[in-house]
């Protein structure tokens, strides 16, 4: 079972999964899809354990900033834009002039020691797989 549960990205990609938000719960405990997981693999992981967070009061002007790119940076994100051939590039760069990037500080620092023992690999029999 040791290279079962130890799926090298499912960390990662669970990080990544909980910043764009839940897929579902499950007995209503939030829960995720993440395609990269074996369909015969479920991972349970106790986020108490895992990650803890602390709160703070970031400053005034810290808060909440407003970014809007410049021509450059515009240009150079259309150009890695796979959407490049459909729309043009000079659209694509128009779009990006036009969009603010508002970033909100939530008043939280993550706390960067990780429990790994808080994930736990269990492998589920066909009855009980649900392939998306």
């Amino acid at each position: 079972m040791d290279e079962f549960s130890s799926h090298p990205t499912v960390i990662r990609e669970l990080e990544e999964a909980v910043s764009r938000g839940e897929t579902g719960l499950f007995e209503g405990v939030a829960a995720y899809h993440l395609p990269q997981v074996p369909p015969d693999a479920l991972y349970v992981v106790d986020l108490s354990r895992y990650v803890t967070a602390e709160a703070w009061q970031p400053s005034d002007e810290q808060a909440v900033t407003v970014t809007v790119l410049s021509e450059e940076e515009a240009r150079s994100r259309a150009q890695k834009d796979p959407g490049r051939d459909e729309l043009g590039e000079e659209e694509i760069v128009r779009r990006w002039g036009e969009t603010a990037l508002v970033t909100v500080d939530p008043g939280l620092r993550m706390i960067e020691e990780r429990d790994a023992s808080a994930l736990t690999a269990i492998r589920l029999p066909p009855s009980l797989r649900r392939d998306t």
